[in-house]
């Protein structure tokens, strides 16, 4: 799912027992599989220079939970909103430590995209539709897309 500049490749894999697991490729070949504690399934998505890697796992009651694992192994879960079914989504990072994904409100039905800085703070990217934000550059442009009247588009938002 994610390479960086120095040929680390990470992604996920399903085991026999049809769970996912994430892993990480080192350039010189070795592969070390993680998981998050209490995580029934495990999604990665990118990966930045620094080795950090954004993805989401399953916890026990299948809700998804964000994470950002660094590259000693160290994970930081969080969560864009505490409402009650609400899901966080990671997909992007840059080599600042910014990740971008999209969270989900069931009250409401819809994906909102969203910011996280690398000091944890976190701005709700707000336009017509679901919406899911896929990637972040070192510049801090977004890009990802969102539907409106049966349509996919893209967007790309500078800063």
């Amino acid at each position: 799912m994610g390479i960086s500049d120095t040929g680390v490749v990470t992604g996920w894999f399903q085991s026999n027992g049809n769970v996912q697991h994430g892993f990480v490729r080192s350039a010189d070949g070795t592969v070390n599989i993680f998981d998050p504690s209490d995580s029934h399934y495990t999604y990665v998505f990118a990966i930045n220079s620094a080795g950090s890697i954004v993805g989401e796992y399953n916890d026990a009651s299948g809700v998804p939970i964000g994470y950002l694992r660094d590259a000693a192994g160290n994970f930081t879960e969080f969560a864009v909103t505490n409402e009650t079914g609400a899901t966080t989504n990671n997909f992007g990072t840059n080599d600042k430590g910014a990740v971008v994904g999209t969270f989900y409100l069931p009250v409401e039905d819809t994906a909102v995209t969203f910011e996280r800085k690398p000091s944890g703070k976190i701005i709700k990217l707000k336009r017509p539709g679901p919406t899911t934000a896929q990637a972040i550059n070192n510049h801090g442009v977004i890009a990802g897309t969102y539907y409106l009247d049966g349509i996919v588009h893209g967007f790309l938002r500078t800063p």
